[in-house]
Formats: C-alpha cells, sequence, structure tokens
C-alpha cells in the first residue's frame, strides 16, 4: 500500500523525469539551432572568401586598367610631342622654302611679290638673320633717288647697310640702307662715274670715271673720305691712260680689276698711304 510519503516521492520522480526529458529536449532544440547557426556561419565564411576573392579580382583588374592607361596616356604624350616636332619642322621648311621665294623675287626685281611673301612671317618666330637681310634688300626698292642730273652707276655694299649712286657731274651719293638722304656726298672732280663698286669687307667704295684727279678713285665708306693708296700692277703697264670704264675688288679684298678706253684690263694691287 502507498502511504502519503511514498505517493510524494513517486511524484516528485515523476515530475523530474518530465523535467530531464524537457530538458532533452530543450538541449536537443539548442544543438540544433547551434548547428543551424553553425551552417550559415559557414556559409557566410564561404560567401566572405568568395567575395574576398572577387574583390582580389576586381582590384587586379583595376590595377591593370590603371596600368592600361597611364601606358596610354604617356604613348599618346609621345606621339603628341613627336606630332609637334614634325610639324615644327614641317612649318620650318616651308618657312625656308618661302626665304627662299622671296630671295629669287628679290633677284628678279620682282619686289613687290618679295614684299607679300616676307610679310607672312613678319611676326613669326620662325624667322632670323636671312628674313632682316631679305627684309634690307626688299626694302631699298621702296626707296625713290630723285635729281635734276641723270644717274650713271649704283652699287649695294655686301653687308646690305649701304648703296652708292653717281650722277652726271661726277658726284656720288652715298646712303645707308632705307636713308631717304645721303649720308656722304662724294666728289670726283671729274664728269662721269662709270661704274662703282664695295670691297668684301663693305669699308671702302671703289669708283672709276674721267677724273683728271684719277680714273680709279677708293673711298673710306664710313668717313665718305677719299684714301690715298699706292697701285702697283700684277703684271706690267702702267695705270690706265684713257676713262676707266669698270672696276671689281677681289674676294680677298687686295686686290682691283679695272678694264679702260685705253683698250687695257689691269689687276691692281694696293696698299694705303
Amino acid at each position: 500500500m502507498f502511504t502519503g510519503a511514498m505517493y510524494r516521492q513517486h511524484s516528485q520522480l515523476v515530475r523530474s523525469h518530465d523535467d530531464l526529458e524537457q530538458s532533452t529536449k530543450d538541449l536537443e532544440l539548442s544543438n540544433g539551432r547551434l548547428n543551424s547557426m553553425n551552417s550559415a556561419l559557414a556559409e557566410s565564411s564561404e560567401e566572405l572568401e568568395e567575395s574576398n576573392q572577387a574583390l582580389s579580382l576586381q582590384k587586379s583588374l583595376a590595377e591593370q586598367k590603371t596600368e592600361q592607361a597611364l601606358a596610354a596616356e604617356e604613348a599618346a604624350l609621345v606621339a603628341k610631342g613627336e606630332a609637334l616636332r614634325a610639324k615644327e619642322v614641317a612649318d620650318y621648311n616651308a618657312y625656308l622654302a618661302q626665304i627662299g621665294r622671296a630671295a629669287a623675287k628679290i633677284e628678279e626685281n620682282a619686289f613687290s611679290d618679295a614684299t607679300r611673301i616676307l610679310e607672312q612671317y613678319a611676326d613669326s618666330h620662325l624667322r632670323h638673320w636671312e628674313w632682316a637681310r631679305l627684309r634690307t634688300y626688299q626694302q631699298l626698292s621702296e626707296l625713290s633717288i630723285d635729281g635734276d642730273r641723270p644717274v650713271d652707276s649704283v652699287a649695294n655694299s655686301p653687308d646690305g647697310q649701304w648703296f652708292a649712286v653717281s650722277r652726271r657731274g661726277g658726284q656720288i651719293e652715298l646712303r645707308r640702307a632705307g636713308s631717304p638722304e645721303p649720308t656722304h656726298w662724294l666728289e670726283t672732280e671729274g664728269e662721269r662715274v662709270f661704274a662703282l663698286g664695295f670691297s668684301p669687307d663693305s669699308q671702302r667704295l671703289v669708283a672709276c670715271g674721267d677724273s683728271s684727279n684719277g680714273y680709279v678713285q677708293v673711298w673710306d665708306v664710313g668717313l665718305g673720305q677719299r684714301v690715298e693708296v699706292e697701285f702697283g700692277t700684277s703684271g706690267t703697264g702702267d695705270e690706265h691712260s684713257d676713262w676707266v670704264l669698270s672696276a671689281s675688288f677681289s674676294g680677298d679684298g687686295k686686290r682691283l680689276v679695272t678694264a679702260s678706253f685705253d683698250k687695257t684690263a689691269k689687276m691692281w694691287s694696293f696698299s694705303e698711304g
């Protein structure tokens, strides 16, 4: 027979057993949840690894694209520089060609054509001394020298800075290039000056004509004064016995070649006294 104490113990055992079963169920549920969490964590780890791999790949592709872009930019800069250099060379060659055309026009006395060509480069960075020299020659055509007597001869200095004009009456006008007025008036004391010529260094002017004071005269260009010279021939013979019609300096400026009405041509060596 169950006593009250035994009944109470039995009831407690039943409740303990129930509690144990409930705890077991709770533990199993917790384990299930933990397994789910572990599975989710594993999936998250895999996704994170995949994301890291994708990010690494994207970074590598971005670096490659950056390198390619930098290489393309550098190549573009190099190509641009080469194009600019090629254009500069082409522009300068075109300039030289035009300078050649202008020089040819001046030789042809087509000064207006030379002016149009040279004016294209008036403000250009390409122009140098050759442009200025041609411009000086071209400007000589713009100066008209009037007078009351015929002009017998003219001459330009090799450096382009002087030109000389002889008029009937034996007078020579020595002018600086582009000057409207003579710098010096030279009197040969004759009636005609048939020819004029500058020395290679543009320092001396030879005048030949009919002056009884010297058929051949040499003048200092800068001072506008006659230079006393002693002539000696390279061959035999004396000074010309008649008017001298033409004269020319040698390339070194130490000799003169002259031609005369006396039917002779002579080469003179001379020294200044």
